[in-house]
């Protein structure tokens, strides 16, 4: 499958969605979402992330 914002190969499908995406448009999504979600819910300040190391807590970290 291609991408559906730049035709080059998509690595993952947004099922809601419909759109395929390639890893440069998955990760402007993701980000996207991300600073969606926390003005959403009106966080502001500094965020706690409790890091174990392993990939979920080290991608929460980056993310924020």
């Amino acid at each position: 499958m291609l991408c559906s914002k730049c035709n080059k190969n998509a690595v993952t499908f947004i099922r809601y969605s419909g759109m395929h995406l390639c890893k440069f448009h998955f990760n402007e999504f993701f980000e996207r979402r991300v600073k969606k979600t926390l003005r959403k819910q009106n966080v502001e300040g500094k965020i706690a992330v409790g890091v174990s190391g392993g990939k979920d807590s080290s991608v929460a970290l980056y993310i924020l």
